[in-house]
């Protein structure tokens, strides 16, 4: 994948932007803040803002994508959601100058794909009707064990993309059961457990590499050495 100089541009002067928000002093007081609400010693309650129907601030300019390249985009589109947030309803977040290049991974899946169909449709979200496949013991047969292979090669190259800059992709890892069964058939065998930073800018990790970068300059660092 080759990357324009003009979307590699554009991703780092978001990087360089998140950075000199994480510079800020304040982060470090908001994080020794939920190290001690996650201790559970007493203090004021903290305020986190997440599942924002981002889809509803698509016309505000600021969120407005520049990228060319689709995978720039969703890069771009993730510096430019944590920066709006910021900017405009951070409540007690915390931004940190770190960004993770994750490992190309390869999935051939477990034998089972989402049927569904749209039921309602609008500019900002689409509802769905999923199609069981699981409805027997039979089914199950189906389901199949995955082949999963790390591919070096590409993380590499993946991770290489940027000379100057940074570049990453996120990781998601869910178990999509509601669009495989029904919710209520997927709930009914549940029962309850019993208890028993650099200012200068952001550091992108990948394999043993890692780049901190910001500002006019990058470093390289392999094995902690540099």
């Amino acid at each position: 994948m080759n990357i324009s100089p003009q979307d590699k541009s554009i991703l780092c002067q978001l990087a360089e932007k998140q950075a000199a928000i994480a510079a800020r002093p304040i982060h470090k007081v908001k994080a020794k803040e939920w190290a001690r609400l996650n201790g559970l010693r007493p203090g004021r309650p903290l305020v986190y803002i997440y599942q924002v129907p981002w889809w509803e601030f698509d016309n505000r300019d600021e969120l407005k994508l520049e990228c060319r390249d689709e995978s720039c985009r969703k890069i771009e589109r993730n510096f430019r959601y944590l920066i709006y947030q910021w900017e405009h309803f951070p409540a007690d977040m915390v931004v940190e100058p770190i960004f993770y290049s994750h490992p190309v991974i390869h999935d051939t899946g477990f034998g089972i794909q989402e049927k569904s169909e749209s039921i309602l449709s609008n500019e900002y979200y689409t509802s769905r009707h999923y199609i069981p496949q699981i409805t027997c013991e039979a089914d199950i047969e189906k389901i199949k064990m995955p082949q999963i292979t790390y591919d070096a090669k590409a993380t590499e190259q993946y991770f290489h993309e940027f000379s100057g800059g940074c570049r990453t992709r996120s990781r998601e890892c869910w178990r999509p059961l509601c669009i495989l069964i029904q919710a209520e058939s997927g709930l009914a065998g549940y029962r309850p457990m019993e208890s028993g930073r650099s200012s200068a800018g952001i550091k992108a990790g990948s394999g043993n590499h890692t780049w901190l970068c910001g500002g006019n300059h990058s470093q390289r660092y392999q094995h902690g050495q540099k």
